[in-house]
């Protein structure tokens, strides 16, 4: 009887010490089970965060990406239309300066037309000398008034004309260099040569001889150079007549002062008036 207390508590002992052992043993196993459990569900927690953020980082850089496309496209539509509005302005500008062209060579063409009609209106001045030289030559036959008045009827007409187309041509082309009209008359053939010297020598003076014409009606004694506007034109004939006292053919030549009105309605006009021919001297 006194030994059975004994194996109970053996027994008690030995279930408390399996229960303990299976205990630890369930602990060990939960553990080993649940700690990979938690360690993974960290790691998909973890996971999912980081793929969350790389996810918005993605959208975000994808935004950004669209966002410089767009304004890349932007800018190079404002650049075509830039190039293209460039290339408008390039092409009117072009325009602009082949019309400028055109008109400068359309307006230098008329300006060169204009000169040459002044130049050969200018030689038509000669025609009023001419018929004066007629109207003399009428004087001297019989009943002559009427020609006389017809004569210098013309001569006042054709003056006007000539005064009025003159002042308008220099008016035309006023930004033009406005020459000296210089006339020559010359009483003799032999005197051609000499007025083409003259004329050489006062074209490179800047004068514009007009013309060489024969008078074998009215004679100088000596060379003249005739101006029509006191004072204005004094200075030219001045300037006429030292060049003509260059050549020793027209020794003994002086200005002098005309009241020819026909002549002073445009100014500027000059004539030089050979003196008469000098005689061979005798040997």
């Amino acid at each position: 009887m006194a030994e059975q207390p004994t194996l109970n508590t053996d027994l008690e002992q030995a279930l408390y010490r399996g229960t303990l052992k299976e205990k630890r043993l369930r602990d060990r196993i939960a553990i080993s089970v649940l700690g990979p459990a938690v360690v993974c569900c960290v790691w998909l927690l973890f996971s999912g965060y980081e793929v969350d953020t790389w996810r918005k980082r993605s959208r975000e850089i994808e935004n950004r990406d669209a966002t410089i496309e767009q304004n890349r496209a932007e800018a190079q539509r404002q650049a075509d239309a830039a190039n293209a509005g460039k290339a408008e302005s390039e092409k009117h500008a072009q325009e602009a300066r082949e019309l400028e062209k055109a008109a400068k060579d359309h307006a230098e063409d008329m300006e060169q037309r204009l000169v040459k009609v002044r130049e050969e209106i200018g030689g038509l001045g000669i025609l009023l000398t001419d018929i004066s030289t007629a109207r003399t030559m009428a004087s001297r036959l019989n009943s002559s008034e009427g020609v006389e008045a017809q004569l210098g009827g013309i001569r006042g007409t054709l003056g006007n004309s000539l005064s009025r187309i003159q002042k308008q041509i220099d008016s035309a082309l006023a930004g033009t260099e406005q020459k000296a009209r210089v006339y020559l008359f010359i009483s003799d053939d032999k005197q051609r040569d000499i007025a083409r010297d003259l004329k050489s020598q006062l074209e490179s003076s800047g004068f514009e001889v007009s013309g060489i014409a024969k008078n074998s009606t009215r004679h100088v004694e000596a060379t003249e150079v005739r101006y029509f506007r006191e004072p204005q034109d004094k200075d030219g004939a001045s300037q006429i007549l030292a060049i003509v006292e260059k050549d020793p053919r027209l020794g003994g030549a002086k200005a002098a002062y005309s009241s020819d009105s026909d002549y002073a309605k445009v100014g500027g006009n000059f004539q030089v008036w050979f003196g008469k021919p000098s005689k061979p001297k005798l040997q």
